[in-house]
């Protein structure tokens, strides 16, 4: 009988070890989520923070650059080199703008207040003699 309860003993203590051994691997294999989950949220807010530092670093640029112009919530670049149209568009493009679209008279007033010569996102390449906006829309006059 001594031998008996020994193996009872013994098979209770493996069948212990091994519902401990399932449940450290199960905490184990849910650390190991977590962790990887907590990296690529981490990855993330790395590339969100570097994004926001480069849109801050445009942003301060502006404000200490005398070639930005703000008017309402739009900035205006005015370039000191003497450019062709297509150049001038290209150089906007580069910067991830284009040239300027006068939507009122208080835009264009602020653009000839600035009394300096700008190129204006108007062309008639397609069709001479048919004004459009670099954005594709029509010359609408009053």
């Amino acid at each position: 009988m001594d031998d008996y309860v020994s193996e009872e003993v013994i098979e209770e203590n493996q069948n212990g070890a091994m519902r401990r051994v399932t449940t450290e691997t199960h905490c184990s294999d849910s650390l190991t989520e977590k962790r990887d989950q907590l990296q690529t949220r981490y990855n993330n807010l790395t590339k969100e923070r570097d994004q926001l530092q480069m849109e801050k670093d445009d942003l301060m640029e502006k404000f200490s650059n005398p070639n930005w112009n703000k008017f309402e919530s739009c900035w205006y670049f005015v370039s000191t080199e003497n450019k062709t149209w297509n150049e001038s568009r290209q150089n906007c493009v580069e910067r991830r703008a284009d040239l300027v679209i006068i939507n009122s008279i208080e835009e264009q007033r602020f653009l000839f207040g600035l009394n300096k010569r700008v190129w204006i996102g108007l062309t008639d390449s397609e069709t001479e003699g048919s004004w459009k906006w670099v954005d594709g829309t029509p010359l609408k006059t009053r």
